[in-house]
């Protein structure tokens, strides 16, 4: 309530962020949310929708962080992050608590954001569609596994297995080396059940953040229609969309190597640095807030200098929808900011509105844009 009214201070601010930090502590903030309900004989559904409101303005300045440091830049996007997860919480514990959010909702074309979904080709053209309750899959003594040890299939000898996820879907895989894959939406790894001797190759289209298992006797390489990416251990996210102009690989640890399909230059990179691929030109590198290009794996989708074309495109993946084209003329500016990808479309497009002053059409998953 005293966020809502102004009259927080910023010791108590800074508590309630430290508190939410610890994970252990989150049964107790929900029992002492749900006491604070009790007490209130009438919740005025309106309440939410005005501290939705509230956090949504905080977060949508179109100003550029003044802090050229991106640890502290990081760290106030942290802090929002913490607000937003308490916000999300009341929301979810208030709409349980009273039936009529429920009710309302039904009433309107809800579109809800992806989740855990995938499916498996595998060597035979076997498909497999994966479960939607787990999050993640294994690669396990010549057998396919999901995160709690339940198994999925046995496979025979060396196999070439696709990972494909849908628009709306995101899943993990853990290769036979240890490494780690994380895949966003409408994306595909091909990779083999085993590496041979001498390096280890995958093939991706779309985006994936790589957790590379070290080996120095054996490079890992990813492969994309534009760029050969050659590493030894390391964290680093590729975006390689056939709808994007640009294709990027952005370094968080350790070291890799770019060649690039056109002019075939190397390039090293080091942490924070970001080579970018454009169609017929020469790969450049620059310098990044690294933090930016993965916060897609933690349930954000960072604004910073996205313009609403781009901004447009990563919602059709993640709610699996279409816009039409932009009306000629409309201003199309690079935003700054957050959006949180846990939330319905219907919130999200809101905040746009009121960011770029046009009208969201949704009918059915097909939405039109229209200037106020």
């Amino acid at each position: 309530m005293k966020y809502l009214t102004d009259t927080y201070s910023e010791t108590e601010l800074n508590e309630i962020l430290e508190y939410f930090r610890d994970i252990d502590e989150e049964d107790s903030l929900i029992r002492l949310i749900k006491e604070e309900l009790d007490k209130i004989q009438h919740i005025d559904s309106s309440l939410i929708s005005t501290m939705g409101d509230r956090v949504a303005r905080n977060l949508f300045q179109q100003t550029r962080p003044q802090s050229t440091n991106p640890v502290k830049r990081w760290i106030s996007y942290a802090a929002a992050l913490f607000i937003i997860g308490v916000g999300v919480l009341v929301y979810k514990i208030t709409t349980n608590y009273k039936a009529e959010m429920e009710v309302a909702q039904t009433s309107e074309n809800i579109i809800l954001p992806g989740g855990n979904r995938a499916t498996l080709r595998l060597g035979n053209n076997e498909v497999l569609i994966l479960n939607e309750d787990q999050q993640s899959i294994i690669s396990k003594n010549n057998t396919l596994v999901y995160a709690d040890g339940s198994a999925i299939e046995k496979i025979e000898g060396t196999q070439l297995i696709t990972l494909t996820t849908p628009r709306a879907g995101q899943y993990t895989v853990v290769l036979a080396d240890g490494t780690k894959v994380s895949l966003n939406a409408a994306s595909e790894l091909l990779y083999p059940s085993h590496f041979n001797v001498n390096e280890r190759v995958v093939r991706l289209k779309g985006e994936a953040y790589f957790e590379v298992a070290p080996d120095k006797s054996k490079p890992f390489i990813v492969q994309t229609d534009r760029q050969r990416i050659h590493v030894l251990g390391t964290r680093f996210n590729v975006q390689a969309y056939a709808d994007e102009k640009m294709q990027h690989t952005t370094l968080i640890e350790g070291a890799v190597v770019i060649k690039d399909k056109y002019d075939l230059t190397n390039f090293q990179l080091k942490p924070g640095q970001q080579a970018v691929s454009e169609a017929n030109t020469k790969l450049f590198v620059h310098q990044v807030d690294p933090q930016e290009y993965i916060s897609w794996k933690d349930g954000i989708i960072m604004l910073n200098s996205c313009a609403l074309p781009e901004v447009l495109r990563q919602l059709e993946r993640w709610y699996d929808v279409e816009f039409d084209e932009l009306p000629q003329g409309l201003a199309t500016d690079s935003m700054f900011g957050m959006l949180s990808r846990d939330v319905p479309l219907n919130d999200v497009l809101k905040s746009l509105e009121k960011s770029y002053k046009i009208n969201f059409i949704v009918n059915e998953r097909r939405i039109m844009v229209k200037v106020k």
